[in-house]
């Protein structure tokens, strides 16, 4: 559809899929009772900023479960997990159009997020909102705070730039300065985790040295 010329900010929402696909073309099958979205976006950004708009899901997340339950401690693993209480309740995986002369036509901002249930076997410690707040969560009701919330920080990160996005997800990043084992494909990079740079990237501290890492998986608290 973004290929087709669909517009800036069409949403897509599925209530199950059977053939979803992550990160690293890993799949699964998603059930019906959780929410699963995509975004296409056109916002006219040179092609190294695309990146910056992978922050936006995990903001908008935040904002959605707030009105669900506002004492609920939402957190972020880079680069791009949900968690709740430590357990991963959201992914985020985003892919661009071709790039021509540094700028890209369009990209899709595909979210996940269990809201009724979770894959029992999982690289990454799971859970659900359901869990946690003990009732059901309506998918209509969440899409709507997660759609409201999404048009919030893509605005912001339009009209404003990516310092506001990166700080805000900073204030919510676990492990700041805890030692890091990437794994990049490529090779496993050791450090401490510094920030995040202007692109989005990972900053790692490498003895005296700052290491960017564009990609890559962080293991979850314990798992190092």
């Amino acid at each position: 559809m973004a290929a087709d010329g669909a517009e800036d900010l069409t949403l897509l929402w599925s209530k199950e899929q059977t053939k979803g696909r992550g990160r690293r073309e890993r799949d699964w099958i998603s059930k019906p009772g959780n929410l699963y979205s995509t975004f296409i976006l056109r916002p006219n950004k040179r092609a190294d900023e695309l990146s910056q708009a992978s922050f936006i899901p995990p903001l908008a997340i935040v904002n959605m479960v707030a009105t669900i339950d506002d004492t609920i401690d939402v957190g972020f693993k880079w680069p791009n997990d949900v968690l709740l209480n430590g357990r991963k309740i959201a992914g985020i995986l985003l892919e661009a159009g071709p790039i021509e002369n540094g700028r890209c036509d369009w990209i899709v901002a595909g979210c996940g997020v269990n809201l009724a249930h979770y894959p029992p076997d999982t690289r990454y410690p799971a859970g659900s909102i359901a869990e946690e707040i003990g009732r059901d969560v309506a998918v209509e009701a969440a899409l709507s705070a997660y759609a409201e919330a999404f048009l919030k920080w893509y605005q912001i990160w339009l009209g404003s730039g990516f310092d506001q996005l990166r700080t805000e997800w900073l204030a919510r990043a676990h492990g700041m300065g805890d030692h890091l084992q990437i794994d990049t494909g490529a090779e496993v990079v050791s450090g401490n985790f510094a920030g995040l740079g202007d692109t989005g990237e990972l900053l790692l501290k490498v003895k005296d040295d700052i290491r960017s890492i564009s990609a890559g998986d962080v293991p979850a608290v314990g798992q190092q």
